[in-house]
């Protein structure tokens, strides 16, 4: 059976252009309603809830923070591309590697690998 929770650590894999920039690693960890983890420049974290009225695959994540370091400005604009696509996430589907989280405008998802 396919593992149905969201909780553990994860690596963007794609989903936020043609490709994610070298030297470049940005990672999301959801523990217990809290998202944290590296955008590609800085640290983040937001709240995130499981609605759990139809069950499996919603979520709301709640308003990104960020640290505020200094980054090229090719980093900083696939990092704020990065976080817009998330806050618009409202799904998720969960594989044996991987979990998948659409977002629209254009429509595409965001693709990470377990850690």
């Amino acid at each position: 059976m396919t593992q149905v929770s969201i909780e553990g650590k994860w690596i963007l894999k794609s989903g936020i252009g043609a490709q994610l920039l070298p030297n470049t690693k940005i990672t999301a960890e959801f523990k217990g309603g809290r998202l944290s983890g590296n955008g590609g420049c800085n640290q983040y974290n937001a709240s995130y809830q499981q609605p759990q009225d139809d069950g499996f695959g919603k979520i709301h994540i709640g308003k990104i923070a960020s640290t505020k370091i200094f980054c090229s400005e090719e980093i900083n604009s696939q990092e704020s591309s990065y976080f817009q696509a998330l806050q618009q996430v409202r799904e998720y589907e969960l594989t044996d590697e991987d979990l998948i989280m659409p977002y629209p405008s254009p429509w595409r998802y965001l693709l990470f690998t377990r850690q």
